[in-house]
């Protein structure tokens, strides 16, 4: 277990601190765009804020996200090595995800378009191998593809892993956009989930790119913050 610890120190250090001090970096100069272009949000109403807010943040958290996994892959890159196909689905879906918000927060775009562009995102995940296999047992013995611990869902129907995983990512997605109604709330569950989830990714020897995933977002999310 401590070695285990030891070999993903560098890993998470560099992707952690690289996320938060690009995006601390990032902010200021894109409130100014945000400014000078009108992407702003103006207070009253159901929004709780005074005057006019910027609402394009999610490209620093992007950015900071990219250089943590720049600089993460770089420097321990026998951790992570058999994922890099998954780690650049994750990206393009996040660049894709990112792109539409930002279109949305100018132009709104209809919300039809908006869930078609999330389903490409949860797609692209998908044909890369993204995708959830299996989840936790609740329900006893269910017979040839479940155990004590794991219900496989691609051994009933590798349709029912691609279903499921494509709403658990459109799902998530909205529940984040729903939830993000006053300051700091959003960032404040992702970096809270995202160090839960790290916690339990740094126990096991062989989940590199969970890890540079996981500390790059909670890094970004904590630079946002502040």
């Amino acid at each position: 277990m401590r070695e285990t610890l030891l070999s993903y120190l560098p890993l998470v250090s560099a992707a952690f601190l690289s996320a938060f001090l690009a995006v601390v970096a990032f902010v200021p100069h894109l409130r100014a765009f945000a400014l000078r272009i009108g992407a702003v949000q103006q207070g009253g109403g159901r929004r709780v804020h005074v005057g006019a807010v910027p609402n394009i943040g999610g490209i620093a958290l992007l950015g900071g996200f990219l250089v943590a996994l720049l600089l993460g892959s770089a420097v321990r890159p026998a951790l992570i090595d058999e994922f890099r196909v998954e780690l650049l689905a994750v990206v393009l879906g996040g660049v894709l995800m990112t792109l539409v918000g930002f279109i949305d927060d100018l132009w709104e775009v209809p919300p039809g378009m908006r869930l078609l562009a999330q389903f490409v995102a949860a797609g692209i995940l998908i044909v890369n191998g993204v995708k959830i296999d299996y989840i936790t047992n609740y329900f006893g013995s269910l017979g040839f593809y479940s155990d004590a611990n794991y219900l496989y869902l691609s051994g009933i129907a590798e349709i029912v892993a691609v279903v499921v995983t494509a709403v658990w990512v459109v799902g998530f997605t909205n529940a984040f956009n729903f939830i993000d109604g006053l300051d700091g709330l959003s960032s404040g569950i992702a970096i809270i989930s995202s160090l839960s989830l790290l916690a339990v990714a740094l126990q096991f020897p062989d989940r590199g790119a969970a890890v540079l995933l996981l500390a790059a977002l909670a890094g970004s999310g904590l630079g946002f913050l502040r």
